[in-house]
């Protein structure tokens, strides 16, 4: 934790108990979503099964603000289709509980009355996710420590105290391997990937360890004075799975090596300018049409496309809705959880 008073020199004494830290034996352990119907009130929403860590909660049927909030920041939300600084949203929610989280008065996006919300719920844990604040100091390469215990294979940056795009990092991006090191996306932009080591990787293009990973001086991820939020992600069998799959011009299939179908699906073109696409288990992923969201936009779910069918171990991706899920000689990535 951090201390942040000022003035003065005061002593305090705490005691500090350490989070539970138990692998995830099931998906169910660590992600969740839930739909739920938006109060001119106070509403608690529950359902998540587990203590969140991580929370994205968008008014699906209207063209609102999709927000992000997470256990260290707090009550303070981040707008995942636009630039801006974290806000904050104290006289709306409360901090994340231990089933959900509590609204503590109606309006604004989150419990706007009459409107339809879904929440997906994340819990952090070894292997699958962490998350991490630090303070930017403006120099590069940097080194940030993390406690995901493995790798990162796919990592959400965003500079919480400015105007910033967010930055986003994959290992598959550029073909994957060193060659990714330096490359990026912007979660609230299309834009295809570039190459910039002012950004991840440092100076010297250094892919991130089971301990770290690096980043430079640029300000949408490391800029002086200002406070910053990362979220690390990393496949863990059968409750995880980072990785890409090439368009093809006939239906593409992807094995998470699950035991049963995705709850929770995330897709971006890397090589052209396309949408974040976001499916879930509570609006629907199923064989017919599924609803699907998009993180870079304010809009309302699509319900009108079979763009994605469950399989038994992960997911089909079906042609014929555009170049944003499966068209030859595109590359796309994913992040899917069971």
């Amino acid at each position: 934790f951090k201390y942040t008073a000022t003035g003065g020199t005061p002593t305090y004494v705490y005691m500090a108990i350490r989070r539970p830290h138990k692998p995830p034996t099931a998906g169910t352990d660590v992600f969740k979503a839930v739909t739920y119907s938006g109060s001119s009130s106070a509403q608690n929403i529950t359902g998540a099964g587990f203590a969140p860590d991580w929370m994205w909660s968008k008014d699906y049927g209207a063209s609102n603000n999709g927000w992000y909030h997470d256990r260290l920041r707090g009550v303070n939300s981040i707008d995942s289709s636009g630039t801006g600084a974290q806000q904050d949203r104290s006289s709306y929610v409360e901090v994340l509980g231990q089933d959900g989280i509590d609204f503590v008065d109606g309006g604004f996006d989150l419990n706007r009355s009459g409107s339809d919300h879904v929440a997906q719920f994340m819990k952090r844990a070894p292997g699958f996710f962490d998350i991490v604040v630090y303070t930017g100091d403006g120099s590069g390469p940097r080194n940030i420590t993390h406690n995901l215990g493995v790798i990162p294979e796919f990592i959400i940056s965003k500079n919480l105290s400015e105007s910033r795009d967010w930055r986003v990092w994959h290992k598959d991006l550029n073909g994957g391997g060193s060659a990714a090191a330096s490359y990026n996306l912007k979660l609230n932009s299309e834009d295809a990937q570039s190459s910039n080591n002012d950004i991840f990787g440092g100076s010297s293009d250094v892919l991130p360890t089971s301990s770290v990973y690096t980043v430079g001086g640029n300000a949408g991820i490391n800029e002086n004075g200002s406070d910053q939020v990362a979220w690390l992600f990393a496949s863990l069998e059968g409750i995880s799975r980072v990785g890409s799959y090439s368009g093809d011009s006939s239906a593409v299939t992807v094995d998470c090596g699950f035991a049963a179908a995705p709850r929770y699906i995330l897709i971006k073109a890397i090589n052209r300018s396309e949408p974040w696409y976001v499916f879930d288990h509570a609006r629907g992923i199923v064989a017919g049409a599924d609803p699907y969201l998009k993180l870079n936009t304010t809009g309302a779910q699509n319900t009108g496309d079979d763009v994605i069918d469950p399989t038994s171990s992960g997911f089909t991706v079906n042609t014929g809705f555009g170049s944003g899920f499966n068209e030859s000689g595109n590359t796309y990535i994913f992040f899917a959880i069971a």
